[in-house]
């Protein structure tokens, strides 16, 4: 095996991965298709931890309960939770106003002796039980004929996501995107402002708005307005351009917004860490990212745990970032080349689309050519690399 990453070396717990594995076989023998869910959408997630729980409560349930997405869901959408045993009343209790709005809810357990090793475990461990149980979704979304929307607690959705993704799913099977971060407690009162009893009713572009006036501090450390390509990159694989009207924004990682029943039905049965990209495995046709004129906007709510990046990068070492992060796999390639868009009011500061596209497609050129020579070499050596990689492979 090649060089491993100096972001991943020594951080997989194996007896922790064996405790997933066991959990995931069990729980797979046990599944059973339920026929009542065919043909809805499946949107499941693990949440636990005090933080996560009222960000749901105060952020993502409410979003999911404006007028256009609870009517959307009606009779369509089945929320599945992952939790501990010792907060499933509270979190059942939380959802009732889903279950009044039609949305079919049920609350799971996580094994205890899953919870002891993941407190003892690496931080990376919590990405492991993501991947997780995201395939227990998978597999149940296969056994039932569901389609497979990744929801994560701390999303908020502008109003009428769900409409519109129903609406997109009529010709896409698969559908992908990413969004940005914005600091909880700066967000905070201006989403108040958006509250209507149970409901939190915002649009895409006000969503938009919202996030660039409340970026989190890491996010903002990763826009490209203005930034030297040689020896001012983000050491992040995640990169984002502020533009006229919609932020862009490209990752490798992107989130699953909508798989097909016809899909699911081709989903794999391996275990995997949530920071795969899991769709390249049974997706292998065209995945439709939504354009600002969809109004599919979201964002992620997210806490002071994660601060700024400290430093800027060479070109060089960003291409082994990228490298690193899909495992040197070229099958990644063509996720890093969709465009995701957070839509906005129009901007004073701002970088032309043209210039973003061709920006993008020389880092993209980059990542590419480069990828031979660094991932050939140990990671602490990358940053002594003297090569052009876009010069290097002709």
């Amino acid at each position: 095996m090649k060089s491993q990453s100096l972001y991943l070396r020594g951080a997989v717990d194996t007896e922790f991965t064996a405790l997933l594995m066991r959990w995931f076989k069990d729980e797979g023998a046990a599944a059973k298709p339920r026929p009542d869910w065919a043909g809805k959408l499946l949107m499941g997630f693990p949440l636990y931890g005090e933080d996560f729980i009222n960000g749901f409560k105060d952020f993502c349930l409410p979003s999911i309960l404006a007028p256009r997405n609870a009517a959307a869901l009606r009779g369509r959408g089945v929320i599945t939770i992952y939790t501990e045993a010792k907060d499933a009343a509270k979190l059942k209790k939380a959802l009732r106003p889903a279950e009044r709005a039609g949305i079919d809810v049920d609350v799971r357990i996580i094994p205890k002796v899953i919870f002891d090793r993941l407190r003892a475990s690496t931080p990376i461990s919590r990405y492991w039980l993501l991947g997780t149980i995201n395939n227990m979704n998978l597999q149940e979304a296969r056994q039932s004929g569901m389609g497979y929307h990744m929801m994560m607690p701390d999303h908020v959705y502008c109003e009428g996501f769900f409409e519109n993704l129903f609406r997109l799913s009529i010709e896409h099977d698969a559908i992908a995107q990413t969004s940005l971060s914005v600091d909880k407690a700066g967000c905070q009162p201006d989403l108040d402002e958006y509250r209507h009893g149970d409901a939190l009713v915002i649009s895409p572009s006000e969503l938009g708005d919202l996030a660039l006036d409340n970026i989190h501090p890491l996010t903002a450390s990763t826009c490209m307005n203005g930034r030297d390509l040689w020896t001012g990159m983000p050491d992040s694989h995640f990169i984002w351009w502020r533009g006229k009207h919609s932020v862009s924004l490209f990752c490798c990682h992107l989130n699953v917004t909508y798989i097909a029943p016809s899909l699911t039905a081709k989903a794999p049965t391996r275990l995997f860490n949530a920071l795969d990209v899991e769709l390249p495995a049974f997706v292998p046709g065209d995945i439709y990212v939504p354009v600002p004129e969809d109004d599919m906007a979201y964002v992620e709510i997210s806490g002071p745990r994660n601060a700024s990046l400290d430093k800027d990068v060479s070109l060089n070492m960003w291409v082994l970032r990228c490298g690193v992060t899909t495992h040197f796999q070229p099958i990644y390639d063509r996720f890093f080349m969709l465009r995701s868009f957070l839509p906005t009011s129009e901007q004073d500061d701002f970088v032309e689309d043209d210039e973003i596209v061709r920006t993008h497609t020389a880092l993209h050129n980059a990542m590419i050519s480069g990828r031979p020579l660094v991932e050939a070499i140990h990671d602490e050596e990358a940053d002594k690399l003297s090569f052009d990689p876009m010069k290097e492979v002709a």
